[in-house]
């Protein structure tokens, strides 16, 4: 758990700097709030419950709420990303 968090604390600096630039990088997402992509990635720090109904997926239709396990990274084309829990790296396009 403290690598994450060591891990956590160094990203939130490199987001901190990437804020803004949405075309290249990667952004820790920890809350329950809605973050805009586009992103092409997202990495599980710790198991993901991804909120559907708050996310915008457009690859995906009529899917429910689903986990990501640690360590599991899914692709796709993400416009928005909201999680219930847990924490992920989600990587712009």
């Amino acid at each position: 758990m403290d690598r994450n968090r060591d891990l956590a604390k160094g990203l939130s600096r490199i987001e901190n700097k990437n804020k803004y630039t949405p075309s290249k990088g990667v952004i820790l997402i920890d809350d329950t709030t809605e973050h805009v992509g586009p992103f092409c990635a997202i990495t599980a720090l710790a198991a993901a419950a991804v909120d559907v109904d708050q996310c915008n997926m457009s690859f995906i239709e009529d899917v429910a709420d689903f986990t990501i396990p640690v360590g599991v990274t899914i692709y796709g084309n993400f416009t928005s990303i909201e999680l219930d829990s847990g924490s992920v790296l989600a990587y712009y396009a």
